[in-house]
């Protein structure tokens, strides 16, 4: 197999600042003039974001620095889930494969060259189907750069096109298959510690528009592995008061804080193991976290925030 470049898809909307902050980024990573690069921008929801949505696309127009650039401008808001969701299908239209970003992330130098050697070296395998760039802050004791386990985690991110064709977001289909076994959905929460199931509840009754809880019940669903790095090498830089998801100042965003790992080289397995030991850390990790403490200081934080 030709071991070329993936193309990365970049999702952005009005985040001019955090875009230019990415592209920058992207740049000093020494595939990048080896790699095809698409760009999503949403559109405007309303008036007073036109602006915003226009200043980030004659930035678009202007950056250079890649193999091959596409720009994509929607001509409705589509939110962030459907627009990711329609963007991964149209570059799989020509590719099979991808590297997928949002314009709130922070990437190291050494992104583009760890997910284009995981992606050709597990290219073959039916057990992965999902490599991250982002993990939780724990000490992994591994004598590799990488690690595989059930745990799918969406910022910065990269898939074959043999995976992803099982992607579907019905809602409903996945409502009744947890119903069904209780265990299961247990797991799929991570054992109580986060409440995924409910995010397709929400979903379904169209509180939120997202799409990465249903490709991470896909992978669940086919007992699929993903990799993850010992040691993150991307940040979110996304907790702020223009993110559609997520509130700045909630307490489970100290879960989510991260180093960005600075090694060029990366060793990395010939076999594919899971590593069952990691839910075990998981969960003690989110212990140390999240507890009474943490989330008194929340409640107080916004008792004060009101008066």
């Amino acid at each position: 197999m030709k071991k070329d470049c993936a193309p990365v898809a970049i999702f952005t909307y009005i985040r001019f600042k955090k875009l230019k902050k990415i592209i920058n980024q992207l740049k000093k990573n020494k595939l990048s003039k080896k790699t095809d690069i698409f760009f999503f921008s949403d559109a405007a929801k309303n008036d007073s974001e036109l602006k915003k949505v226009d200043k980030v696309r004659k930035y678009l127009k202007k950056i250079e620095g890649f193999k091959k650039k596409n720009i994509i401008f929607r001509n409705k808001n589509l939110g962030n889930g459907t627009n990711i969701i329609k963007g991964v299908n149209e570059v799989f239209k020509r590719y099979n494969k991808i590297i997928v970003l949002e314009d709130d992330l922070d990437i190291g130098e050494n992104f583009l060259t760890f997910m284009n050697n995981c992606l050709h070296k597990y290219n073959k395998n039916k057990k992965i189907w999902h490599v991250g760039g982002w993990t939780y802050d724990i000490n992994i004791k591994n004598e590799y750069d990488i690690f595989f386990s059930g745990v799918m985690n969406c910022w910065g991110w990269a898939t074959w096109k043999d995976k992803w064709k099982f992607f579907e977001k019905k809602p409903e289909k996945l409502i009744n298959y947890f119903n069904k076994d209780y265990n299961k959905k247990n797991k799929f929460n991570l054992n109580g510690r986060i409440n995924y199931y409910n995010q397709i509840l929400r979903n379904d009754n169209k509180r939120i528009n997202t799409w990465a809880v249903f490709w991470y019940a896909q992978i669940f669903k086919n007992k699929g592995l993903c990799i993850s790095p010992n040691i993150s090498l991307v940040k979110n830089d996304g907790f702020d008061k223009q993110s559609t998801q997520s509130h700045p100042d909630h307490f489970m965003n100290i879960l989510y804080k991260t180093r960005i790992n600075k090694k060029k080289n990366f060793n990395l397995p010939d076999v594919v193991n899971e590593k069952f030991d990691y839910y075990k850390l998981l969960e003690k990790f989110f212990r140390s976290k999240i507890n009474f403490v943490t989330k008194s200081k929340y409640i107080l934080n916004n008792l004060i925030r009101k008066f």
